[in-house]
């Protein structure tokens, strides 16, 4: 997502410069496990050691990037009209948690997810 945002950010500013103020915007989707992950020591000691990590490990990576990303596309181009959003999805129940068992998935489900088609109302 960093490099296809990378590359259209030329087109995205000149677009915002034209019209007012936070019309045109980045969404950068993010997900609730992206608040679960320390940002202590990720460059340091996580990401060199990704390919060791677990499935979970390196979603939550993916997700902290995500926010990182935004965070920085923030900065660079608020100024010019810009507006970068992350936002959570919500906690949705799809094919992701089936790895959990039948017990804790059934748990979760009851408990803190929400159908996919929520996602289109965030």
């Amino acid at each position: 997502m960093f490099a296809f945002t990378k590359l259209l950010a030329p087109t995205i500013v000149s677009t915002a410069k034209a019209l007012p103020p936070n019309l045109v915007r980045v969404v950068w989707v993010l997900s609730s496990v992206a608040e679960t992950i320390s940002t202590k020591g990720v460059v340091e000691n996580l990401i060199p050691h990704i390919e060791k990590k677990g499935a979970f490990d390196k979603y939550c990576t993916s997700k902290l990037g995500n926010y990182f990303y935004a965070t920085k596309f923030t900065a660079r181009y608020e100024g010019d009209g810009v507006l970068s959003a992350p936002l959570n999805t919500g906690n949705l129940d799809s094919d992701f948690w089936r790895t959990l068992g039948a017990v804790m998935t059934c748990i979760i489900r009851k408990t803190l997810l929400f159908p996919p088609i929520n996602s289109g109302r965030t």
